[in-house]
């Protein structure tokens, strides 16, 4: 029996090799060497290079507007305690009861520190809109435009409604996050440097 399978073995072999196609026989070519040069980054390259994500543009509003209701209310701890307290609690509010609703109930607020947040979530939200090109005045919204996008009109659709509940909730994400490190339960300041 051994000796009836080395003959099968070879005619397998040589069968395979016939299989075999000329590509696979034929030696192998280098690859071509890349081009000498390489062009520089076009201006508009690199001016996008330089551009801040929405994210980032987000962070710097929060801080902006946070920082400044903190240099504001920094002998009222009470203030202080009241706006952490709605920033806190915003975001489940929206989830809950959907932006319009939410933005809604917080403009009407009796404390003008608590009905600020819409003013605030409206100018982060206007500045991740805008790209750095673009001037810095131009990108703020009001609150009372980002009431009347969140309400919507005739033109509006549930995609762009869904759109602006996200990009809010981002930006809220971020405003939360400030309030949180520089705002104690008790409403007492932490971490605060103000800079001349």
């Amino acid at each position: 029996m051994p000796k009836s399978k080395k003959p099968q073995q070879k005619q397998q072999h040589q069968h395979q090799s016939k299989l075999q196609s000329p590509a696979a026989t034929a030696p192998r070519v280098a690859p071509a060497a890349p081009p000498a040069a390489v062009a520089a980054p076009s201006v508009g390259e690199r001016l996008s290079l330089l551009r801040h994500t929405r994210e980032q543009r987000y962070a710097a509003a929060a801080y902006e507007r946070v920082t400044a209701f903190l240099l504001e209310h920094q002998a009222n701890p009470e203030a202080c305690k009241k706006y952490r307290s709605i920033v806190l609690s915003a975001p489940a509010l929206i989830r809950s009861a959907g932006l319009a609703q939410a933005l809604a109930f917080l403009a009407v607020r009796p404390e003008p520190n608590q009905s600020r947040l819409v003013g605030d979530l409206a100018a982060i939200v206007g500045r991740g809109e805008q790209h750095d090109t673009q001037p810095s005045s131009g990108g703020e919204r009001s609150a009372e435009g980002l009431l009347a996008q969140s309400r919507g009109g005739p033109t509006s659709s549930l995609q762009e409604y869904m759109l602006l509940t996200h990009q809010s909730l981002e930006a809220l994400l971020w405003v939360r996050r400030f309030v949180q490190h520089h705002i104690a339960d008790d409403g007492s300041l932490q971490h605060l440097q103000v800079r001349p």
